[in-house]
């Protein structure tokens, strides 16, 4: 089959590398995928090259009319964009028989409707994820631009309607999408799963120590509190503790002040933003990992609407795991089956977390199920081959 995929994402960030896994997991079972991406933010702009490996085809694709603030980048960028970036793009999604289309944004809906009505005979399937419209990241992010917050939540709500299916990532996705009679009839339930797989890099030896690791984006002042609140009362319970913080995020710097005023910096390794295998490498060497998830409005809307790939990462790494009691952890993981599951009360995170620390019986048995689970269900392969046969129904 000839597969197309499209992310507006740049590569390196989480969702482009995991549709960049599910491209070469494609290739891999041996479709003709081609994969159309945003350079890396800081790359350089050139002519556009294709990379072939195999049977996977990647195609960069800037984005200069949305990355340009004069009025004469973007309207260089707008001449680039209309003569030539989105002609090519549609040249190689009309040669494929299945178009995936990352999200619903302003250039997926462009896409959709240009496949709609020039008579595309595939299939167009757009993933649901991150809830876009008003109450997700368009209220979020686009807080101060009005015009903005319309655009996402218009693409949002109308992209669904020129694609042939929907692969909902979350189930808060599936609900949502299952009030439409239009669109009911040709949704299917497809978390995310992991964007590759764990290196089996040189286990280290941590000398008593019980080392936790987080993984995600430092933009809310709120996770940021509810966080080191966390670390705070469990490093007093459980001194044993060292916390690993990975990801970038404009909270990064709130997050290393508050960790300096409360003297946990001693407990505590923030890395910042790092390559995503460097990432899946650390994941290797930790005993618990945790997920925290917002449960107020407007957060709540986003980290709900969500498939995280940390959540299966730590599953595939074999590690336990304590998340929020809400959004897809909930309908993942079982109660100190595969995981422990809270609600968002610091002292509950951090009694579970000294409950892990001093059994490591129930840390190994937690992690085995949750590596289990994702072995029978969550591998990309099997996700893919669901999408595969669930696309040939539509």
């Amino acid at each position: 089959m000839k597969i197309c995929l499209f992310s507006e994402f740049s590569r390196d960030a989480a969702s482009c590398i995991l549709m960049e896994g599910r491209a070469a997991c494609l290739a891999d079972m041996g479709h003709a995928v081609c994969m159309i991406v945003q350079p890396f933010k800081n790359m350089a702009f050139n002519s556009s090259t294709v990379e072939t490996k195999g049977h996977l085809k990647t195609l960069p694709l800037y984005n200069l009319w949305f990355s340009r603030t004069s009025l004469i980048s973007r309207l260089k960028g707008l001449i680039y964009l209309l003569g030539y970036q989105i002609p090519l793009a549609f040249w190689y999604m009309r040669k494929s028989s299945l178009v995936v289309l990352q999200s619903p944004q302003p250039l997926s809906f462009l896409y959709a409707l240009l496949l709609k009505i020039s008579g595309f005979r595939g299939k167009v399937v757009c993933i649901l994820d991150d809830w876009a419209g008003i109450g997700g990241f368009a209220t979020m992010r686009h807080a101060d631009s009005l015009i903005a917050r319309l655009i996402l939540t218009f693409t949002d709500e109308v992209t669904p309607l020129f694609c042939d299916g929907l692969q909902c990532a979350s189930k808060l996705q599936l609900i949502k999408s299952n009030y439409s009679r239009k669109l009911a009839s040709r949704t299917i339930y497809l978390p995310n799963g992991t964007a590759a797989l764990i290196p089996e890099n040189e286990l280290i030896s941590h000398e008593g120590e019980i080392h936790v690791g987080y993984v995600g984006t430092f933009k809310s002042s709120l996770l940021i509190n509810f966080l080191v609140e966390v670390i705070s009362s469990a490093c007093l319970a459980e001194p044993r503790l060292r916390f690993h913080l990975i990801g970038g995020g404009d909270q990064l710097t709130n997050l290393q002040q508050q960790l300096d005023k409360r003297q946990l910096s001693g407990n505590c390794i923030v890395f910042g933003m790092i390559p995503h295998n460097d990432v899946l490498a650390r994941l290797r060497n930790l005993d618990i990992c945790i997920i925290t998830l917002s449960d107020t409005f407007p957060e709540a809307y986003l980290d709900s609407s969500r498939s995280s790939t940390k959540l299966f990462e730590y599953m595939a790494a074999g590690k336990a795991i304590i998340a929020s009691k809400t959004g897809e952890p909930s309908e993942i993981l079982v109660h100190m089956q595969s995981g422990i599951l809270c609600p968002n009360d610091a002292d509950i995170f951090a009694k579970a977390l000294s409950l892990l620390a001093s059994d490591p019986i129930l840390r190994n048995r937690l992690g085995q199920n949750g590596y289990e689970l994702y072995d029978r269900n969550f591998r990309q392969e099997i996700l893919m081959q669901k999408l595969l046969d669930w696309a040939k129904t539509l």
